[in-house]
């Protein structure tokens, strides 16, 4: 499921969601959730940078919400979000997110 491409300032700090519900039969729940970060710039993992760990990604109902954090000017990471569900699947959500000082 790709989600395309999201812009942030530096000092913003906002909450994003991927809805799988599109993929879930009904009555399926997400039963696991994992988030990955990567400036892809230099290809470091940034997810301690840029997702943080508190609040730690929510699951409501089919939605996964979590929060981007920071970032410098000019920087560009990729965000891939996986999940796992109750009958077994595996889904991942990308986006890659643009730092832009306005």
């Amino acid at each position: 499921m790709a989600q395309g491409r999201i812009q942030k300032q530096p000092f913003e700090e906002k909450d994003y969601s991927f809805d799988f519900s599109g993929e879930l039969e009904p009555g399926e729940t997400i039963t696991l959730v994992s988030c990955k970060a990567t400036n892809m710039m230099t290809g470091a993992d940034s997810c301690e940078t840029i997702i943080g760990k508190d609040p730690a990604p929510t699951v409501s109902g089919q939605i996964v919400v979590f929060w981007l954090n920071n970032g410098t000017d000019g920087e560009q990471h990729h965000v891939t979000l996986k999940v796992e569900t109750s009958k077994g699947q595996k889904l991942e959500g990308d986006l890659d997110l643009f730092i832009v000082e306005e």
